[in-house]
């Protein structure tokens, strides 16, 4: 960020919120985030980021990469019918 001319508590500030695996305490942290006034919601894992797009839809939100994989059903954001590769090009 510093290359970039970005500098933590002059141009940028970070609210960092943990649930310590708690998700119920999530929804309220993406709430008191919104209504804190940020300008952008990182969230990792799922869950936090499901909570965050549950508080708010006037912040951005950011996924962070998570081991922890979306459910299946909310995997595929298309109607459209999967590609079907042939065995040899897999």
């Amino acid at each position: 960020m510093r290359e970039l001319g970005y500098v933590e508590g002059q141009s940028f500030v970070m609210e960092p919120r943990y649930a310590d695996g708690k998700n119920d305490l999530m929804p309220e942290q993406a709430a008191e985030l919104e209504r804190s006034g940020v300008d952008v919601i990182i969230a990792g894992p799922f869950e936090a980021l499901n909570a965050a797009k549950q508080s708010t839809s006037r912040v951005p939100i950011i996924m962070t990469p998570s081991v922890d994989p979306p459910p299946r059903e909310s995997s595929r954001t298309s109607t459209a019918p999967k590609e079907t590769l042939p065995a040899s090009q897999r």
